[in-house]
């Protein structure tokens, strides 16, 4: 046991301390500020830094201003969250050899070295102060004297901003290198994608292609982007256009700006990809390059010469911007381009001119100005007409896109000509298959329809087979195919399906009535839709892709369909999934009557499935709060059931329970009890030896959970197989419940299922192994599962968390007449252990110390090393429960009974001296608890409990280099004791932090704070109270240090 001391500087000194210590910092650290010489800002030029923002020495951001004719600063600090790092209206000071204009020149990080905040450490800056000459960037050129340059230099400074002259030099740069540069001015600088870069300067090789990129990086006119999904580069802002300005590139004669731009779109012709539909690599590598593409068509100018790159990059940022952002407004404004083009470069009639005119209708049908789409798609229609014959996919997109525009303007009478046009030119393109799919999609969902289903509906197992049918169709317009989490699958448009239904001409009716289509659908959604389980597993994620299509083709047979057991399994299962998953109790029982009805017209009067689904009915009913249907329908169920089956089966037991139930709702409790013995009773006799096993010893057992480790422990069952084989009986009996908690998987036991198993008389084995028996198998398994718990958190807390309540409901359980025994009186001890170190639960555990230590007065003579433990255990608890005299008692009487049993020195004795010390102390008895401290380390030199007490009390009385020499020797014992982190250690530490803060070595105290922080953060969770006191310490040791380091340079 260990105690705890007195802070001698509480919180509310702390802060006291606080208040005063930033005061004396404030003019302390302003004495610290770096000495320049500094001119007044009234002879200095400030124009050129008015309203500049630059970064400073430490990464303050600071923005110059002029106020009354004086340069002032703002400065937001880069300091850690939670102070305020805002300062508005500081003074500027400005060395008198700072050359302001040159500065204003600078990228806004390169003043980090000559710009500095005063003080620099302080929370308060009161001065902004530049000095040192900062670096000097110039432009020269070679052969020029100074005189020409500097003139040069102002002519260049009017177009441009100044960079660095190893950014431009001819000589330093490299015709690759300086043809990139090159293409950069034409495009977007903030992100220029590497594989756009690769292409314009064909290189393939990556190595080479980084030793490029790395030279322009070193010479600070890129920045190289390395994420997974944007990789690239970013023109520096001070280069960008640069450039264009400049007029010494070694190449310009060789390839001119016109050249330049025409290999650019060639380039991006090959990088900027045609879009999807859906998403998928194109929209990634597009949203890569369609900037830079954006950049280049802004430069082409307004009437670039066509040529067949260009436009079909404006038709491919046109299909971008309709279909990815989308900015349908500006896919118009591309589009109208790439019309204008194509025009330009083909006769009249051509294939592209009539897609692009069809693009144009489809943005402004997007736009919602459906008159204007009309039309682009009339003039597309009629030109793809003139080039087609026949029925063509291009003519029937262009029908289908014609009757959404009457639609979209109410003239439904035009839309549905146009749509039945298009359906009719795409049924005489379908082969058999995709026309058979179509037939069945009448019957089925449009939004879904799973593509598993589409397999067995056409009988084509092949995938490459199936993806052949789906895209001609998808092709034609008539489906969509998708990927949804739950699988993939087909949608089809409504007014396809309503086209497909209305239409007559299918090629295959006569061969395929519609008669024999549905039978044949039905048998293929019999095959897919499962019946569903009591829990969520597989069949609920299968029921769930086929729920819907089974739906609609149960409303399509008809209300009074003619019956089959197909159809009757199919409306079963859609009741189960509607009652178990969806938990839509009214549509449950509108598909289980229509099964019931069915199955009456099938079969007999008597007839398990019929029985099955009066069940059923029962269920729902009772699920709707109308008991007395439920139990009409139980009644009936339960008759029908007692004259198929023996006396002892699982079906009657069922229904028997759900009487139960239904009565249990009703108030008649008399009723409800005597039906869910019955039933409970008759799944009893059913089961086997192992199962039987288990719920005998469930009786003795937390019902609300029993470990899956401790169920295989009592029946013996290590091979996981066999013991699921068990427990998947009971759950089907409904005797059990399948757990998976936090702390792992187990088993619970409803309360009434628990009282009849209690109550039953008809156990098989219950001669062969009788109540006391089984108790004492019991508590043996339970001994040797329930952990004796250590003092800090560890696996054994986790293990006894585990088993606590089973170990309390056996103990809790046991007759009176019990025998007294070893396994007994430790499961005991255990608890109490158990209550005391993990719950706090101090009574509880004050409880069992009380019931160990009787029973073991029964089992031993008067003097007994176990007896002696229990004496002490309860001095401890008495202690928890701040009854120093009670404590003081019982650990009087262990010492006494220890000393009699031990010799001179002996770790117990020496325990129980420590801990007394401890009682002694907290009684504020100092002298006596020394002097039981110096007699535990009498008794047992290597006690560090005891070391650390007698360090902590001289601690207490302010007697601190005594208190050292004890708590070091704490701390190595702990260590030795300990592998790894332990609470015990990081108490020490931070005992140590104290007693060196009161010694005033503040950097000691400081690392033995850090210490005790960092284990502690291991140790507790982060709003522990150990872990928040530690950091205020840490927080003014800091303080202290910095106040005592500033004293220190002001003397």
């Amino acid at each position: 046991m260990k105690q705890n001391y007195n802070l001698s500087h509480g919180l509310m000194a702390y802060f006291l301390f606080l208040s005063l210590f930033l005061q004396s910092c404030d003019n302390s650290f302003n004495q610290l500020a770096p000495k320049v010489e500094i001119s007044s800002n009234d002879s200095t030029n400030i124009v050129p830094l008015k309203d500049q923002e630059f970064v400073s020495e430490g990464g303050h951001l600071v923005t110059f201003h002029e106020k009354e004719g004086d340069l002032q600063a703002d400065v937001e600090r880069n300091i850690p969250k939670g102070f305020s790092k805002e300062y508005m209206d500081l003074p500027v000071g400005i060395a008198q050899d700072i050359d302001v204009t040159q500065l204003s020149h600078l990228d806004k990080e390169a003043p980090k070295r000559i710009m500095h905040l005063n003080p620099p450490r302080s929370a308060q800056p009161d001065q902004v102060s530049i000095f040192e000459e900062g670096p000097k960037w110039e432009m020269k050129k070679d052969n020029e004297d100074k005189g020409k340059e500097k003139e040069k230099e102002k002519e260049v400074e009017k177009t441009t901003v100044l960079i660095p002259q190893t950014s431009l030099n001819s000589e330093i740069l490299n015709s690759q290198v300086e043809l990139l540069m090159r293409y950069s001015d034409y495009l977007d600088p903030k992100f220029i994608p590497l594989c756009l870069v690769s292409t314009l300067l064909k290189v393939s090789s990556e190595v080479e292609l980084n030793a490029i990129l790395a030279k322009l990086e070193g010479l600070s006119l890129i920045t190289i982007i390395s994420e997974r999904s944007k990789a690239g580069i970013q023109i520096h802002q001070k280069v960008e256009g640069a450039y264009k300005a400049y007029q010494d590139c070694k190449d310009k004669n060789k390839l001119s700006e016109q050249d330049l731009l025409l290999l650019l779109v060639q380039a991006l012709h090959q990088c900027m990809p045609v879009v999807s539909e859906l998403p998928d690599s194109t929209w990634d590598q597009a949203k890569l390059c369609a900037n830079s593409v954006a950049y280049v068509l802004v430069n082409v100018g307004k009437n670039p010469a066509p040529n067949s790159s260009l436009v079909h990059l404006f038709n491919r940022m046109g299909r971008y911007n309709n279909i990815v952002i989308p900015n349908h407004k500006q896919a118009l404004i591309y589009y109208q381009q790439t019309l204008k083009m194509r025009k330009a470069l083909y006769s009249d009639n051509h294939p592209d001119v009539a897609k692009t005119l069809d693009d144009i209708g489809v943005v402004y049908h997007n736009l919602g100005q459906y008159e204007e789409a009309l039309g682009y798609y009339q003039q597309a229609l009629t030109m793809k007409q003139s080039l087609n014959s026949g029925n063509h996919l291009d003519i029937v997109k262009t029908s289908n896109n014609i009757g959404l525009a009457y639609q979209r303007l109410g003239q439904y009478e035009e839309a549905l000509k146009y749509f039945q046009q298009g359906t009719g030119m795409n049924s005489e393109i379908l082969n058999s298959q995709a026309r058979l799919l179509m037939r069945y999609a009448v019957y089925l969902d449009p939004n879904f329809i799973p593509l598993c289903l589409v397999s067995a509906l056409l009988k084509v197992s092949n995938k490459a087979e199936l993806n052949a049918i789906l895209c001609w169709s998808e092709k034609l317009s008539l489906i969509t195919i998708m990927n949804r989490s739950s699988g993939p699958g087909i949608r089809i448009n409504l007014k396809v399906q309503a086209a497909c239904k209305e239409y007559q001409g299918w090629k295959d009716k006569g061969k395929l009535p519609e008669q024999d289509l549905l039978l044949s659908l039905v048998q293929a959604l019999h095959q897919c839709m499962p019946v569903v389980s009591e829990l969520a597993d597989s069949t609920w994620d299968q029921a769930k892709l086929y729920a819907n299509s089974v739906a609609y083709v149960l409303v399509n047979v008809g209300k009074n369909p003619a019956p089959s057991p197909l159809l009757a399994h199919l409306f079963n299962c859609m009741g189960r999934y509607n009652t178990k998953v969806i938990l839509n109790y009214k549509q449950a029982l509108i598909y289980y009557q229509q099964t019931l009805k069915m199955r009456k017209a099938l079969y007999s009067d008597n007839h398990l499935d019929i029985a099955k689904t009066l069940n059923d009915v029962g269920v729902v009913y009772q699920e709707l709060g109308q008991y007395e249907e439920a139990l009409g329908c139980y009644q009936q169920a339960l008759t029908m059931k007692q004259s198929l089956n023996s006396d002892n089966h699982p079906n009657i037991a069922k229904t028997l329970s759900n009487i139960g139930s239904v009565y249990q709702k009703l108030g008649k409790h008399e009723e409800a009890s005597k039906y869910f013995k019955q039933g409970i009773e008759m799944n009893l006799k059913t089961l086997d030896s192992q199962a039987e096993l288990l719920m005998r010893y469930a009786v003795y057992l937390d019902p609300d959970f029993i470990p899956l480790c401790l169920a295989s422990a009592l029946l013996k069952v290590s091979n996981e197989a066999e013991l699921n084989a068990i427990l998947a009986k009971l759950r089907k009996l409904s005797l059990i419940t399948l757990l998976n908690g936090s702390s792992g998987p187990g088993i619970r036991i409803e309360s009434k299922v628990q009282a009849a198993c209690k109550e039953y008389q008809g156990w098989k084995d219950k001669d062969k192994l009788s109540e006391q028996d089984l108790l004492l198998s019991l508590i043996e398994v339970l001994h040797e599962h329930m952990p004796v718990v250590a003092e800090a958190s560890d696996s054994t807390w986790d293990q006894a968390k585990l088993y606590a309540n089973s170990v309390a409901y056996v103990l809790a359980k046991l007759p009176q007449e019990v025998a007294a025994s070893s396994f007994l009186t430790d499961l005991f001890d255990r608890m109490g252990s158990y209550h005391r170190k993990i719950d706090s639960n101090y009574k509880q555990a004050w409880t069992y110390y009380l019931k160990s230590l009787a029973m073991k007065q029964v089992l031993y003579t008067d003097i007994h090393p176990d007896i002696a433990m229990s004496l002490h255990n309860l001095g401890s608890v008495y202690d928890d429960l701040d009854q120093r005299t009670e404590s003081l008692k019982y650990y009087q009487q262990a010492l006494e009974m220890r000393k009699t049993l031990y010799s001179d020195s002996h770790p117990d004795i020496a325990k129980t001296l420590n801990n007394m010390g401890c009682v002694y102390q907290k009684l504020g008895e100092s002298e006596e608890a020394l002097k039981y401290f110096q007699q535990a380390i009498e008794m047992d030199s290597t006690s560090a409990s005891a070391n650390y007490n007698i360090g902590v009390l001289y601690y207490n009385l302010s007697k601190y280099e005594e208190a050292l020499k004890y708590l070091q020797r704490a701390l190595e014992m702990y260590q030795a004791l300990y592998e790894g982190n332990h609470p015990d250690i990081a108490d020490t530490w931070y005992a140590l932090g104290a007693l060196y803060y009161n010694l005033s070595k503040y950097e000691e105290a400081l690392k033995y704070y850090q210490q005790a922080l960092e284990m502690r953060k291991t140790l507790y969770p982060d709003n522990h109270p150990d872990i928040d006191l530690t950091r205020v310490e840490l927080y003014f040791t800091t303080l202290r240090i910095k106040w005592q380091q500033s004293k220190c340079i002001i003397s």
